[in-house]
């Protein structure tokens, strides 16, 4: 690291943090990673984004205690109307922020594909949707990611036999929610990789996070 930063800091500023023992933590985008005992890496967002979603939507952090981030009535056919323009605002804002975080929602990220695509007429359901999602993302702030290199060969479940030295394993992990949508009768597919038992990347149609 001596070397890496002094060559670095020869033709650019440079700010260094770094995680030797457990406890140690860097920030980095609004995003704390925590190196933990057991050698796990969390990253944690931060929680003013939070905050943030609720003062737009009027609601009261402590009072929300939604237990799934999806509402029940999602894939349900939407005849509501659209909500007035300083909702609609409201909605847009909420769901900007949302997809900055989603890559570090990856248990979240099929709802906020589902809002994405009212951002141009937020309707009084997708409103529904848009405070059930935040509502559970304000009682559930302690769910973060976990990473643990397991090793090249290892996977989620298993191991894998390879016989070729400094060979890695990738799994890839896909499924659809088959023609869900009510109204469209279209299909969302989901594809998520992992490395060394990590968690490396998720995609949710049109919707991408890498870690």
């Amino acid at each position: 690291m001596q070397k890496l930063v002094k060559c670095l800091q020869q033709r650019y500023e440079v700010s260094t943090q770094i995680m030797e023992k457990p406890g140690d933590e860097v920030s980095f985008l609004k995003r704390r990673m925590t190196l933990q005992h057991d050698d796990r890496i969390t990253i944690e967002t931060h929680h003013k984004h939070v905050d943030q979603m609720c003062n737009l939507l009027g609601l009261n952090r402590k009072l929300q205690n939604k237990k799934s981030p999806g509402h029940s009535d999602m894939d349900q056919v939407d005849t509501t109307n659209e909500v007035s323009p300083a909702a609609a605002k409201a909605f847009r804002t909420c769901v900007g922020i949302l997809l900055y975080l989603a890559c570090d929602l990856p248990h979240c990220q099929h709802i906020v594909r589902h809002l994405s695509t009212y951002s141009a007429q937020p309707t009084v359901k997708s409103m529904t949707v848009l405070k059930h999602l935040v509502g559970y993302l304000a009682s559930h702030d302690s769910i973060c990611i976990s990473l643990k290199w397991k090793g090249r060969t290892t996977g989620l479940f298993h191991g894998y036999n390879t016989s070729i030295p400094g060979e890695s394993i990738m799994e890839i992990f896909t499924d659809s929610d088959w023609a869900s949508d009510r109204t469209s009768r279209r299909s969302v597919s989901c594809a998520t990789i992992f490395l060394g038992g990590c968690l490396h990347s998720r995609r949710d149609e049109n919707l991408i996070s890498n870690f």
